[in-house]
């Protein structure tokens, strides 16, 4: 069986991960597991967390008997991380054992929980993107430091606002003639996923922003005034 962190609690960390035990076992003890089809060390290839939903386990649940999860999602979210080992299950689920830059060694997260190459700068592709002859401010919304607000100008007038959302998908507001047109969402490899348009009245652009981590979570207010000019402003919280 598995044994997920209980959020918003401290979990002490195992010394080491699990190993398998030599000894006798008898029958009716036994308990019916995946069976681990495929382990094997890999290169050393880069990947990033586009979320921070999945917590490191020290081996993948339900594989060897009692396993656990070592880590909060939110504890190595954001960056790039490494993967040195594959793992495969009868039942064709696929994950990988990531350690830092340095080699220090986190733990498994499935494979599709994370995405191959190094950890891009998601707010910077979405403020350049087809725009030249731009200047261009970013804002830290959250304390955590991931969601943010990107403002393009070019002529001292407004060209674009993109929000940066915690799951890493981006919200990206097209302006023109410094109101907003058109917003297009994209997710965390750059891919339209929704375009709406937009109907900007008042002269301060505004819109709502969430960020939530383990038990707790604050809501946000943003504006963008014509100048560029950003302000944010906690709307309220909740905690489990």
């Amino acid at each position: 069986m598995g044994q997920p962190l209980h959020h918003g609690t401290v979990a002490p960390l195992p010394a080491k991960r699990n190993q398998l035990a030599g000894g006798y076992v008898a029958l009716r003890q036994l308990r019916s597991h995946s069976v681990i089809r495929q382990l094997k060390a890999i290169k050393k290839t880069a990947y990033w967390t586009p979320t921070t939903d999945h917590d490191y386990w020290d081996m993948p649940a339900r594989t060897i008997g009692t396993t656990a999860a070592v880590h909060y999602g939110t504890t190595y979210g954001y960056r790039t991380l490494y993967a040195t080992e594959s793992l495969m299950t009868t039942r064709q689920k696929h994950y990988l054992y990531l350690t830092t830059a340095n080699g220090k060694g986190i733990g498994w997260l499935p494979a599709n929980a994370v995405i191959k190459g190094t950890y891009p700068n998601l707010l910077q592709r979405e403020v350049n993107r087809q725009l030249t002859g731009i200047t261009a401010t970013t804002t830290t919304v959250d304390a955590a430091a991931h969601v943010k607000v990107g403002v393009a100008m070019a002529a001292g007038v407004v060209q674009r606002v993109v929000l940066l959302r915690q799951d890493s998908t981006t919200v990206t507001s097209d302006f023109v003639t410094g109101r907003a047109v058109i917003a297009t969402t994209r997710s965390a490899t750059g891919k339209v996923v929704k375009t709406a348009k937009v109907k900007q009245t008042a002269p301060i652009f505004s819109f709502t922003a969430r960020a939530d981590f383990d038990i707790h979570g604050y809501t946000y207010r943003v504006k963008v005034a014509p100048t560029g000019a950003v302000t944010i402003l906690g709307t309220g919280g909740w905690i489990a």
